[in-house]
Formats: C-alpha cells, structure tokens, sequence
C-alpha cells in the first residue's frame, strides 16, 4: 500500500465529494424546467395556464390564440434551450464557433444558401401581432 488514511483524513475527503456532489445537483437542477408556481409575465392578454402530464408534456390553457402561441413558446423554450440555441446557430452558420471544426461543411451550406437571411427577411414581413 503507497499510503493510509486515517479516520480524519477519510472524513475529509468524504466531505469534499459530497460537497461537490451537492454543487453539481444544484446546478442540474436550476437547468430544469419550472413546472410549478406562478410566473408574472407582462403583454399577455389574460391569465394562462401551462399543466404538465405524467409524462412532462406541456399543455397550455389560454383564452387567445396569441397567448397560446406565448405559452407553447415558453414550454418549448424550457424544454429545449439547447437544441433551439443550436437550430439557430445552425442556420445562421455559426455552429463551427462551438462544435469546432466538424461544424464548418455545414456552416458553408448555411451562408450558401442564406438560411439565416431568409429568416431575417420574413420575420420582417410578420405582422406585430
């Protein structure tokens, strides 16, 4: 054996790894949607409602079809930030900035056929509502 522990030394090291342990869950856990409580949310037309099933799937109550829109939106963004974070990086070309090279035959493809301007171009033809 290269070295012994003593009961202190052991302790100490016990302490470090849940102490780490408790830090990683806590920032796992902030990355998890909020599935209860309320949220005040300014520009909605009226209260919504967004109920969860058994199986995490958003169900959004609303009385306008904007707000619906809103809700939906919202779930979604809870859901999957990162898969939409990287839909829009990889429409604008900009994957290569994360992934590294392996991103950059996809990225040319994007700017080529101009993916991230045509978005631009017709979210400014939407209507404000």
């Amino acid at each position: 054996m290269l070295f012994s522990l003593g009961p202190y030394e052991l302790l100490v090291i016990v302490g470090v790894f849940a102490a780490r342990e408790a830090a990683q869950r806590r920032v796992l856990l902030r990355t998890l949607p909020i599935v209860e409580g309320r949220f005040s949310v300014a520009g909605l037309d009226a209260p919504l409602t967004i109920l969860r099933d058994n199986h995490g799937t958003p169900h959004v109550l609303a009385t306008s079809r904007r707000d619906a829109w809103f809700g939906l939106g919202f779930a979604q963004a809870q859901d999957r930030l990162a898969q939409l974070v990287y839909l829009v990086r990889a429409a604008r070309g900009r994957t290569a900035e994360v992934v590294g090279s392996e991103g950059v035959l996809a990225d040319r493809w994007s700017r080529t056929l101009g993916l991230g301007r045509l978005a631009d171009a017709r979210a400014e033809r939407l209507d404000a509502d």
